[in-house]
């Protein structure tokens, strides 16, 4: 099966009634961060007797029109790149897309989908018991601590330093594209190093290749325990 080549190029994802979705460049990065939390929320959220309605229809119900509005209309402006205005009139609310699309409880799930996928956003593992929850946390909390901390900056930095691309080339790329490159830098600085080790006579040693497929869509959710149905049986078993 051929791969897409639209992450790696930035390019824009058409959703129907709404338009084209385009990927957040770096430069939009902290604006994209003040409004980016709303797309976690998802219907496990809400719990089993709310999943017949339209998530939007639920963060209508749950959050503030107002907070909501503001919110939603600057997330999907960096999106959509457009002009977009919340619109409320009796029983019906949409966001307008610059008179010809519009975001609404028909196609909110997939423009959030596409937005979250484009920008490497996982969906954040809920449980259905509190405690298996929190467990959870602190398992994603203490892995984090026990590897190396590397942030979108340093991410940055290197993928300048090692490719010669400016801070102002780099701007303009996606949130994608620099991960790419950085996981890329890191498969072939990996290589190179084991090479060096066997040729020093290290042993055990295993050489994977520098331009081996990298999975960009791991969710580090999916990781959380060895074993997955492990939490899956503890999960049933707090119920």
């Amino acid at each position: 099966m051929m791969q897409s080549l639209k992450f790696i190029f930035a390019r824009p994802e058409w959703v129907a009634g709404a338009g084209d979705v385009y990927p957040i460049k770096l430069k939009d990065y902290d604006s994209f961060l003040e409004c980016n939390q709303i797309l976690y929320f998802s219907k496990a959220h809400f719990g089993e007797h709310f999943q017949s309605f339209a998530l939007l229809d639920l963060l209508m119900y749950a959050i503030p029109d107002d907070e909501l509005a503001v919110t939603m209309v600057k997330l999907l402006s960096l999106v959509f790149r457009k002009e977009v205005i919340f619109q409320s009139q009796e029983n019906e609310y949409y966001f307008r897309i610059d008179e010809k699309g519009r975001v609404d409880h028909s196609n909110y799930e997939q423009v959030r989908m596409v937005i979250m996928q484009q920008n490497l956003m996982f969906e954040q593992k809920i449980f259905k018991n509190k405690l298996a929850q929190e467990w959870a946390g602190k398992v994603l909390e203490a892995k984090s601590k026990g590897g190396v901390k590397i942030t979108l900056e340093d991410m940055i930095t290197t993928v300048s330093a090692l490719t010669g691309k400016t801070y102002e080339q780099l701007a303009e790329q996606s949130i994608y594209q620099l991960s790419a490159d950085f996981k890329r830098i890191v498969k072939d600085k990996d290589y190179h190093t084991n090479i060096a080790q066997i040729c020093a006579g290290a042993s055990g040693v295993t050489i994977r290749h520098f331009a081996e497929q990298i999975d960009m869509f791991e969710n580090p959710y999916d990781s959380l325990f060895v074993d997955k149905n492990k939490l899956t049986n503890l999960n049933k078993a707090l119920q």
